[in-house]
């Protein structure tokens, strides 16, 4: 499985099939009710503040967006035939909030999380895009880690957190011999 396919697998699994051309974006996502209002599978410079709520229902003062990072693939062989190509996979989220306190804020990504990591357990393999994810970890690790910043007042009464949800997601592509 090449870089692209595995990036893309995950971020239309967590951001849902309908791409946004313009915008480079996944929208709307299966967890819009959780506040995850769309998924890149790469790295943008900046959000624009509107992508935290957009496709949210009307009037959310609080959104998250999320970028899929492939921090890590080492394939390696197993047995005769069969290799490894494990995936260390990121996905940062990035929340906003306006105007909101920042404990209102940290609650919510607290459910978001809670969501991501429903979303994750209920299918393993993310669509079919892998044999499993989240099922065990890299050395040393747990099988699904959640990690967040601290909260930072923007100005305006805008609050931003980030946080990232971290897993190992296993592909077996096999080898044929000739």
């Amino acid at each position: 499985m090449s870089r692209d396919a595995a990036r893309q697998g995950v971020a239309r699994y967590f951001g849902g099939t309908t791409w946004d051309d313009q915008a480079r974006i996944y929208r709307p996502t299966p967890l819009a009710a959780s506040g995850l209002a769309g998924v890149r599978p790469y790295w943008t410079p900046r959000f624009e503040d509107h992508d935290y709520r957009e496709t949210l229902p009307d009037g959310s003062a609080m959104g998250a967006v999320m970028c899929v990072h492939l921090a890590d693939n080492q394939r390696t062989r197993i047995a005769a035939g069969i290799k490894k190509d494990p995936y260390s996979v990121e996905l940062w989220v990035f929340a906003y909030a306006m105007p909101a306190q920042q404990e209102d804020l940290q609650a919510f990504t607290d459910a978001l999380l809670t969501a991501i990591v429903g979303r994750l357990e209920a299918d393993p393999t993310l669509g079919g895009v892998f044999i499993q994810a989240g099922e065990s970890g890299l050395a040393g690790t747990s099988a699904i880690a959640t990690r967040t910043g601290l909260p930072a007042a923007v100005g305006g009464g805008q609050v931003r957190q980030e946080c990232i949800v971290t897993f190992e997601a296993q592909f077996y592509p096999s080898v044929t011999f000739a």
